[in-house]
């Protein structure tokens, strides 16, 4: 008899924290329940959902095996990395955890930048089938591409020589959406361009990514059909 996963994530592919976790998940086996909310339905501000995420953000999860219920895409990698002994993605070494951290940290007021000042902006303008001006956002973003850029010119990952951890599936999701939709001239930065080519090639990154892929199509179909 087949046993429903203990383990539910709620959010949307299309949201950068969401994907980041469900990869994580993907990646390491880590069966779970797939509940989808659409933000653009207002399906984050429902009762039912805020008793998951109080803040009323995705991704969220319910743990049923911890009686746990956690937001905050971070604070969840993390979480899964030490539940379930996922060295590799968060190492034990006490310097190279604590430059995870610092990125997860980090990773907040610079990073999620990429989504807050470029891509949201540019959906919202896809969606009315205009072409988006990310002339101020591109200002707002240019030095933490400079910062990533520095960073990743003398190692293949953020953190690490040899192999991604979680602070990279966490800054990967905010720029994967950028490349998709060809909103920020990233081959100007060799470093992370090289890096982004690794991430590419890690398992799951193609189911992962789905959502993402198809919604660039249907915006892009939108927009040249819109212009004959």
């Amino acid at each position: 008899q087949f046993v429903m996963p203990e383990f539910h994530l709620y959010g949307h592919w299309v949201s950068q924290p969401t994907r980041a976790v469900g990869w994580l998940c993907l990646m390491n086996n880590i069966p779970f329940t797939f509940h989808e909310i659409d933000p653009l339905r207002k399906q984050h501000k429902t009762e039912e959902y805020q008793k998951i995420s109080p803040n009323g953000l995705i991704p969220a999860i319910h743990d049923e095996s911890m009686n746990l219920r956690l937001s905050e895409g971070n604070a969840i990698l993390q979480y899964l990395c030490e539940k379930n002994n996922l060295e590799a993605w968060y190492p034990c070494d006490l310097p190279t955890r604590a430059l995870v951290l610092q990125y997860l940290h980090w990773h907040h007021s610079n990073t999620r930048l990429f989504t807050i000042a470029i891509y949201r902006p540019a959906m919202m303008a896809f969606i009315k089938k205009k072409s988006p001006d990310l002339t101020e956002g591109m200002k707002k973003v240019e030095p933490v591409l400079h910062k990533l850029e520095q960073w990743l010119t003398n190692r293949s990952f953020l953190c690490t020589e040899n192999a991604p951890t979680i602070a990279d599936l966490s800054c990967y999701c905010e720029l994967d959406q950028l490349k998709v939709f060809g909103l920020c001239e990233l081959e100007r930065f060799s470093g992370i361009s090289r890096w982004m080519a690794r991430m590419e090639q890690l398992p799951a990154h193609a189911e992962a990514h789905q959502q993402l892929n198809s919604l660039h199509g249907v915006l892009m179909s939108r927009m040249n059909k819109s212009k004959l």
